[in-house]
């Protein structure tokens, strides 16, 4: 069964606009090789990780509360 929370958070991070790829490594492997060929890779890849880093606390916020129900 999916969490409530989990749904919340997914429906917030998605936007129709852009495709997806089949993996979130393929996905990260993708935004790697558009840093690398912009003008500033660095603030690409931070930009990138900053997203992902925000994604894992607030998994793992939803997984803590879920312990406790």
């Amino acid at each position: 069964m999916l969490h409530k929370d989990i749904q919340t958070l997914a429906s917030g991070l998605y936007n129709p606009l852009f495709a997806t790829h089949d993996t979130i490594k393929d996905a990260i492997t993708h935004a790697y090789a558009i840093a690398r060929a912009s003008d500033n890779p660095a603030e690409l890849t931070t930009a990138l990780h900053l997203v992902l880093n925000t994604i894992a606390q607030e998994l793992e916020r939803i997984n803590n509360q879920t312990k406790g129900e």
